[in-house]
Formats: C-alpha cells, structure tokens, sequence
C-alpha cells in the first residue's frame, strides 16, 4: 500500500506529465489562430486592391487622317474597349490614377499616304513629356509607330496621348490607333478610388 508521500509525489508527477502534453497543443492552437489572421488580413487586403485596365481606339467609325494642327492636340479615343474602373474618360482622352501605384501604358499610331507628313503621338502625364512614336516625312503608302511606359503615378495624375503639331495619324476599321493601360501594384495601403466616369 502506497504511502501519503508516494501518493503526494505520483499526484505532481501526473500533473506535470499532463501540462507537458498539454503545452505543444496550446502553442499549435496558438499559431493556427494567428495563421488565420495573417490569412484574413491577406484576403482583405487581396479585396481592396482595384482592378484597373482599359483599352481604346481612336474612333467609333469610319475613316479619317487626324490632323495636322498647329498646336499640341491631346487625342480623344472615343471608342472604348474595355474600362475596368472607369478610370479613361473618352470626353476627354485622359486616364486618371486612382491609386498610388505603378502603371503601365502603350499606345500605336499608323499613317496612309502621308505624302511626307510626319507621323506619331507623345505619351504625357501631367503636362510632362514621357516617350513619343514617330516617323518624320515618311513617303510610304503605310507607317507605323508604337511605344510604352511604366510610370509611377500619384492619386489623381494624369496620363494621355498628344498629337504633335505639324504631325497627323489614320484611323480606319482596322482599329491601329489604340491606347491602352493598367495597374501593376500599389505602392502604399489602399485609398479611396478617384474614378473619371467614362461619357461615351
């Protein structure tokens, strides 16, 4: 027959057997509590990220050289292809930034007869000349240009395409005036969408 003392020590030994299998599983129950929070931090954060892209052609219809004019003309591509996020305006040509981010941009020109004209667009954003596409005095019976830009953008910046003056571009069915955008990735936590509601 065990004694008052064995009894004692068998009772510790019990209790420190049992909180020593019960330690690992707290700690497995701690992490998995603080996986699922990085998780739903994760998908919420996957939920406030806007998407942003958009493509347009120059015109809805039919065909017509645009330009040459005397001054820089910011070129309105009216018909629209895809906008999600409203952020191009076809009133006026302009694509505005509704986040803080990196963006990228492309846009091409094409030229029919030019009998010497010059050819090409310029990429601005906010007044700022970025890169620019051109063929100078081009005698060709067809003329393409074409570039792109990855660009850093404030809330509210604006990017857009311009027609120099003394240049002109053709558009036809064929669609090869475009101009196009999208969001790589944010560069700071979400912010409230500046969107230009498209007109078109």
């Amino acid at each position: 027959m065990m004694s008052l003392h064995q009894l004692i020590l068998l009772a510790c030994l019990s209790v420190g057997l049992a909180q020593e299998f019960m330690m690992p599983n707290t700690d497995i129950l701690t992490e998995l509590k603080e996986l699922k929070a990085r998780v739903e931090k994760l998908e919420k954060e996957k939920q406030d990220i806007p998407k942003v892209a958009f493509t347009a052609r120059l015109l809805e219809s039919g065909k017509q050289h645009t330009g040459p004019f005397n001054v820089h003309t910011t070129l309105v591509y009216k018909d629209v292809v895809t906008n999600i996020g409203t952020n191009y305006n076809s009133a006026t040509g302009m694509f505005t930034a509704p986040v803080k981010g990196v963006y990228f941009f492309s846009f091409t020109n094409f030229g029919y007869m030019s009998n010497g004209a010059h050819i090409g667009t310029t990429l601005y954003k906010n007044d700022q000349h970025v890169v620019s596409a051109f063929q100078y005095k081009t005698d060709n019976t067809e003329d393409v240009s074409s570039s792109a830009a990855t660009l850093e953008l404030e809330v509210g910046d604006q990017v857009y395409v311009r027609l120099p003056a003394n240049f002109k571009v053709y558009d036809d069915g064929h669609d090869r005036c475009s101009f196009s955008g999208f969001l790589l990735f944010q560069t700071e936590d979400p912010l409230k969408p500046c969107n230009s509601a498209d007109h078109s």
